[in-house]
Parts: structure tokens; C-alpha cells; sequence
């Protein structure tokens, strides 16, 4: 009999602890859950305010050119200079939520799209300076997927000359995986007619597979030589 009690209690000992358990399961999945959707709100928030900041800077440089002002440049400096900041806090953004075991899927492509657009407005907005002012700057669109194998290596690639050259060149990487979703990359892809991953422009010219340290090497040293006669000349780089 004493037997038959002492295993009853421990039969509901264990189906308490279980429930317990189960409980504290749901409670704590909730909150991360939560703590997802505020990040997720909070990073839509910022990001509104970011666009708006960005409209407000284009709409005060198309003052300045109404005006010939001979601000127009600094102007057009400290913008990039913002944006070469807002793009590595957009990445950083995107790197901190992919660690995140619980990954919506949703969420993160939203903010992969995001991190795009920013990648494309920022070249908007460097190629149109660089018509109005001299500027020792190189751009390059980055075109990959997680489908292409090579790729890696066209980013290791890209990274090595970024740290040589620093700010005056300017990396703007397009993850297709979620880049076919959103138009205006399909628009800039037509147009430089990329139909293969890894492909970069640099500039305005297009090159398709994956290119070398050195070709790349010789591609840019080209560039910015252009680039510095432009300038010493007096004439806009473009």
C-alpha cells in the first residue's frame, strides 16, 4: 500500500514537473517571439526615419543646384559620408538577426530587401555627385547568390581592395537571393545584362564571372588614374 502511494507521488510529481516545464516552454518561445516583433517594429521605425532624412538631403542638394551654390559639393561629401556609416549599420543589422536561432523567415528577407534598397540608393546617389562635383571615388555593384559556389571568393576579392582603398571605393553588395524580388535590381540587371553570379560593375562597366585580384587590381588602378586627371584637370569624374 505504501508502495502504491509512494509511486503515485512520484507519477505526480513528474506530470507537475512536466507541465511545468511544458509551460515555462510556451512562456519563454512568447517572449522571444515578442522580442522579435519589437525589434522588427523598431527597425521599420528607424528605417521610415531614414528615408525621410534621406528625401530632406536630396531635396536640399536640388535647392542648392537651383541656386548654384557652391555648396553643392561639401554638400554632396557629407551625405556619403552618412551613408557609408548608415550602410555598415544596415549591415550589421542584418549580420546580428541572421545569428539568431529563431529566424523568421519573413522578417529577414524584409530586412535583407531593406539592406538592398540602401545599397542601391547610396549608388544612386554616388553617381549622380560624381556628375556635379570631382570626386576620387570608385563605385562597384556586387551581384551574388547562395547558390553560386565561387562567390565567396569574388567577396574576399572585393574585401582585399576595400581595405586598401578605403572610402574612395565603395562595395555595394546585392544578395539575389532576395534581390529577384525587387524590381529596380532586376531593372539594373537588364541594363548591364547580368545573367550570371558572381558579376560586378565597376561604374558603368560590367563584368561577368568571377574576377581576379589581378585584373581587378588593374581595372581599378585605371580608374582612379582616370579619376585624378579628371580632377587635376579641372574636369568632373563620372
Amino acid at each position: 500500500m505504501r508502495r502504491k502511494k509512494l509511486f503515485k507521488r512520484k507519477y505526480v510529481l513528474s506530470a507537475f514537473i512536466t507541465i511545468i516545464i511544458f509551460l515555462l516552454g510556451i512562456s519563454f518561445g512568447m517572449i522571444i517571439d515578442n522580442m522579435r516583433i519589437r525589434y522588427v517594429e523598431n527597425l521599420n521605425a528607424q528605417q521610415e526615419i531614414n528615408f525621410e532624412n534621406l528625401q530632406l538631403q536630396s531635396d536640399y542638394i536640388d535647392l542648392l543646384k537651383s541656386e548654384n551654390s557652391t555648396n553643392l559639393c561639401p554638400a554632396y561629401q557629407a551625405v556619403i559620408e552618412k551613408a557609408v556609416g548608415d550602410l555598415s549599420d544596415s549591415l550589421a543589422k542584418v549580420e546580428e538577426y541572421s545569428k539568431n536561432n529563431r529566424v523568421n523567415e519573413e522578417d529577414y528577407a524584409r530586412i535583407q530587401k531593406k539592406y538592398i534598397l540602401d545599397n542601391i540608393r547610396y549608388w544612386f546617389l554616388v553617381r549622380t555627385a560624381k556628375k556635379q562635383c570631382p570626386m576620387n571615388t570608385t563605385t562597384i555593384l556586387y551581384f551574388y547568390d547562395s547558390e553560386c559556389k565561387i562567390c565567396p571568393n569574388q567577396g574576399v576579392i572585393l574585401s582585399y581592395f576595400k581595405k586598401i582603398y578605403g572610402n574612395n571605393l565603395l562595395v555595394f553588395p546585392i544578395n539575389m537571393d532576395y534581390g529577384k524580388d525587387v524590381p529596380v535590381v532586376l531593372m539594373i540587371e537588364r541594363q548591364y545584362n547580368i545573367t550570371g553570379y558572381p558579376s560586378i560593375v565597376v561604374e558603368d562597366e560590367a563584368y561577368r564571372s568571377i574576377v581576379g585580384k589581378d585584373e581587378l587590381s588593374r581595372i581599378l588602378q585605371d580608374e582612379f588614374r582616370r579619376k585624378n586627371e579628371a580632377m587635376r584637370n579641372g574636369t568632373l569624374s563620372s
